[in-house]
This record gives structure tokens, sequence and C-alpha cells, in this order.
């Protein structure tokens, strides 16, 4: 059950890391907009972003880092709900958008990061299981396959919507 929650975790993890990296640009703008890093430091806070978000995808699929990684799992998503918040309290804007064409990922963003601590949690708490090298990277496969899944079904009904209107 622990490897589960964790392959759950990987897996919002690559989506949004996905979308930050297809739409690098759109990414700094949405870290320019919480005002809180200088101009010059963007490009930069953007990179670190990634790599801790990539560090995170690892560490949870090839079971690596011990309950590091669920210390900054929960210490990421708890800094990206503050940010949220403070930027909701600043501009009344109650979304974010960094599942960028996965826009139903970017609704209630505070109750999906309660619900991806929650799980960080409770798998810290489970009984480990470690999986073979082969059986990770299997499930590493899995998990590229479906968010490009993921990808491609959103785009295919916004390029939808927007036919529509």
């Amino acid at each position: 059950m622990s490897y589960i929650l964790n392959v759950i975790i990987a897996l919002f993890f690559t989506l949004s890391l996905s979308m930050k990296i297809r739409s690098l640009h759109n990414f700094k703008l949405e870290i320019s907009s919480y005002k809180i890093v200088p101009m010059n430091l963007v490009p930069l806070s953007s990179i670190l972003v990634i790599i801790v978000e990539l560090n995170i995808i690892i560490s949870f699929i090839f079971e690596q880092f011990g309950y590091w990684k669920q210390v900054a799992c929960t210490l990421l998503l708890v800094i990206f709900s503050a940010l949220t918040w403070m930027k909701n309290k600043r501009t009344g804007q109650n979304t974010c958008s960094c599942f960028g064409s996965v826009s139903f990922l970017n609704k209630f963003p505070f109750i999906r990061n309660l619900t991806l601590i929650s799980f960080s949690i409770i798998s810290l708490l489970l009984p480990k299981s470690e999986p073979s090298v082969e059986i990770s990277y299997h499930i590493l496969l899995f998990v590229i396959w479906v968010t490009l899944l993921i990808e491609l079904i959103s785009t295919h009904s916004l390029d939808r919507r927007l036919n529509d209107t």
C-alpha cells in the first residue's frame, strides 16, 4: 500500500513537472506573479523547483532517501500552499497553473496539496516494501505513460472546447 501511495505522489509530481518543462516561460511568469522572488532570480528559481520535483519523483518511485523523501514532499507542498494562499489574499485567485492544460488539477490547490501531504505521511507510517530496480523502471515508464495520456486527453478536451466556441 505504501508503494501505491508513492506512485500516486510521483504521478502528480510528474504531471506538474511535465507542464513546467513544456511551458517554462509560463512557469517563470507564474513564479514572478507570486512577487516573492526578485526578477533576476526567477530563472534560477524555476530550475530549482524543477530539480526538486524531479528528485521527489525519482525518490518516490525508486524508494530512495528513506523518510527524507516524505519530508521534502511535505515541505514543498506546504510551501506551494502557503504561496498560493498569499497570492489568493493579494489577488483573489484561488487556483494555480501548476498542471497547465490539465485544468481539473489546477482547481482546489489546497485540497489537492493536503491530499498529497496526507498520502506522503501515510506512506511514511506504513510498512515499506522495496521494489526491485526492474520493477521501479516499469513503474517509472507507467507513470510517464499515464502522464502523457492525461496530457493528451486534456489537450484534446481543450481543443474541442475551443473549436466549439
